[in-house]
């Protein structure tokens, strides 16, 4: 599991105008050497990102032989885990340019151009194929919880999105598809994927849960969730 983070190292990052690279661990036969993290773009070494990164590339039955899309991928550590491990093709998007960037040289230090594709777009916008699972690590905190604590990347207070993205994300789901979504328990309602899954009609299951440190209220804990969405009846 992920090592306890230093939230103030990622918030510092966040704001600096230096290009980070680390080794990252994705589990124990598997490490991501000289990884890059770009200045404004969210660290991967952020807890939930770190889950989720984990997850994936623990259960690469999930995603083995199919088409993936990484959803707001930022520096790209999930469509990487995925195509690594065996994806046919990832596509990532992102309405950040800087991300995109990042995600793109990302690629490149590992040598993935031939099996993955990014856009510079706001969520499907500029995708056209269909595919077996969508991977989106949304932001899902309310900006009164994080205030002062890490970055308003992380933050929909109004909880629009996540409504928006699987809404949408229908539209690009092949037979069976899934969407896997993270989650933090002391998040609320708002963007929760089971909550809000259940009312546009996905079924959800709740895939992992580990109880971590609270990055929100300090000396509390919360749980780190992921969740697999699947579209009932879908024929």
């Amino acid at each position: 599991m992920p090592k306890k983070i230093d939230l103030n190292l990622i918030t510092n990052q966040l704001r600096d105008d230096k290009i980070h690279k680390y080794n990252l661990n994705l589990g124990e036969l598997c490490t991501l050497k000289n990884f890059q993290e770009y200045p404004g773009v969210l660290s991967p070494n952020l807890i939930t990102a770190r889950f989720l990164a984990n997850y994936l590339f623990s259960n690469n039955a999930l995603y083995l032989n199919k088409i993936v899309i990484d959803m707001g991928c930022g520096s790209g550590i999930q469509g990487i885990t995925a195509v690594l491990n065996g994806a046919k093709k990832v596509i990532f998007s992102d309405i950040s340019e800087l991300a995109v960037r990042n995600t793109i040289a990302n690629i490149k230090q590992y040598g993935l151009s031939q099996k993955t594709k990014v856009f510079h777009g706001n969520l499907f916008e500029k995708i056209k194929t269909k595919v077996d699972v969508i991977i989106f690590n949304h932001p899902f905190f309310e900006d009164k919880l994080i205030e002062g604590t890490i970055s308003k990347s992380l933050a929909d207070s109004k909880g629009g999105l996540i409504n928006i993205f699987l809404e949408d994300a229908k539209k690009y789901l092949r037979k069976n598809g899934r969407i896997i979504m993270p989650y933090d328990s002391c998040a609320g309602k708002k963007n929760c994927p089971k909550v809000q899954g259940e009312k546009h009609g996905y079924e959800v299951n709740l895939r992992f849960k580990h109880k971590v440190d609270s990055i929100v209220k300090k000396g509390a804990f919360s749980y780190n969730l992921i969740y697999e969405l699947k579209i009932k009846n879908k024929k």
